[in-house]
């Protein structure tokens, strides 16, 4: 089993120790310590962590500039640590937090938050990823209905037979039909 490889960010150099030995305990491969945000960003985009644990109160833009920049890159899930309610309200209000735990908090509590961000994270870019699949679909079909309705306005078709004949180009020139329902809507441009 392949262990998660876990990004440490946090002001206080005692509490990343400790941090790092709870992750290790619970069997998780700490890649990087850092105390500062620009470092946490830098480490994010060489080593693309599988969760970065920030802590609320690391210095350099108060933890929130760091949290915007990997959420809008979609770099990893954060954890935030925090040491009260009150922050985390704030923090999920500004961008996105996938998990967090408050301090004083458990081994059990931190793993938990570690595996709920990942497993969230993972479900947030497959909607995503279908978001973006289903805008590409509708895309292609207003541009395939704009063909059909410009041959049926201009060669006099039906609708069934404007869409076969679009199908049998696509056939025929091995191309998507989107691709040669935007030839055809150019060339009906070009003609008027």
């Amino acid at each position: 089993m392949l262990q998660s490889r876990v990004v440490v960010a946090m002001a206080d150099g005692v509490e990343i120790r400790q941090v790092t030995d709870k992750l290790r305990k619970g069997g998780y491969l700490v890649v990087s310590q850092v105390r500062q945000a620009k470092e946490v960003l830098r480490v994010a985009f060489q080593i693309h962590p599988d969760v970065i644990i920030l802590d609320n109160n690391l210095p350099d833009y108060s933890g929130l500039g760091i949290m915007q920049v990997l959420d809008e890159q979609r770099v990893a899930p954060v954890v935030l640590v925090a040491d009260n309610p009150e922050q985390v309200i704030i923090r999920v209000r500004s961008s996105w937090v996938s998990g967090y735990v408050i301090r004083p908090y458990e081994e059990w509590e931190l793993y938990l938050a570690i595996e709920v961000a990942m497993a969230n994270y993972d479900k947030l870019n497959e909607v995503e990823q279908e978001n973006i699949k289903l805008k590409k679909m509708l895309e292609a079909r207003k541009v395939i209905e704009k063909a059909k309705g410009l041959l049926m306005e201009y060669r006099g078709l039906t609708e069934q037979a404007a869409f076969h004949y679009l199908q049998k180009l696509s056939m025929d020139q091995s191309r998507s039909l989107a691709k040669v329902a935007k030839d055809i809507i150019k060339w009906f441009e070009n003609q008027c």
